[in-house]
């Protein structure tokens, strides 16, 4: 019978909840409560249904106090999880913001890590264009954050997905985070390898663009070639 094949310990049975949990993480890099809830949902189902895991929902009825001080447990603990992921996720984009920042300052040719005065209405119109981006994981998350336009109510959903599903998002966290720091210590280390491997792409073209501001703004004004030989 199906029910012997999805017995607790089978492959099928481990294969059902290895898949709920691959596709749960999946929607939790997404950011998808919907899905998230949608897999875990049909998971349970299947389980409930095709496997004899019904002696456990009948103790869960015998004792429910129990069931509900569990509950309870297992919600607060999700809570306190909460607000460690919060501070976690708004720190990566402080460091985009950083990262942003410094990128624009050397495209002025400022190297210092402060924005002047008289450039800081500059930064800020370049800031907004992040406004409505089509990439709201790194560009509109940048503008709430740079003009002070975050509030947890937008981010409900969010902030549910790690209450309800923390475990997940924990084994994740402790997976994801010593790989991505491996990955960035790397990269940190081999920095002038891949800078020196773009010029060397490079050499050939070197003289061919003007990369003097003052030259291009000149141009700018006044009249464009056309790209075209007579």
């Amino acid at each position: 019978m199906l029910c012997e094949t999805i017995a607790i310990g089978s492959l099928l049975f481990w294969a059902i909840i290895g898949l709920a949990v691959v596709l749960d993480w999946v929607f939790l890099e997404k950011e998808s409560l919907g899905g998230l809830a949608l897999v875990t949902i049909l998971a349970l189902t299947a389980l409930t249904v095709l496997s004899p895991i019904k002696p456990f929902l009948l103790l869960i009825v015998a004792h429910p106090i129990t069931a509900i001080l569990c509950i309870f447990l297992y919600l607060v603990l999700g809570g306190i999880y909460s607000l460690f992921k919060w501070d976690r996720f708004w720190n990566k984009v402080k460091v985009r913001y950083e990262e942003e920042k410094t990128a624009w300052l050397i495209s002025n040719r400022i190297h210092d890590g402060i924005i002047p005065s008289d450039l800081k209405v500059s930064w800020s119109l370049y800031v907004e264009r992040f406004e409505g981006s089509f990439n709201r994981f790194k560009n509109e998350r940048l503008y709430n954050f740079a003009f002070n336009k975050v509030s947890y109510v937008n981010y409900k959903p969010l902030i549910t997905s790690w209450i309800v599903w923390w475990p997940l998002s924990l084994i994740w966290l402790l997976i994801d985070d010593p790989i991505r720091k491996m990955a960035e210590w790397f990269i940190f280390k081999f920095r002038a390898v891949y800078t020196w491997i773009v010029n060397r792409h490079r050499k050939s073209i070197a003289n061919d663009i003007e990369t003097d501001p003052g030259v291009l703004a000149s141009a700018r004004t006044g009249n464009r070639g056309t790209g075209f030989r007579a």
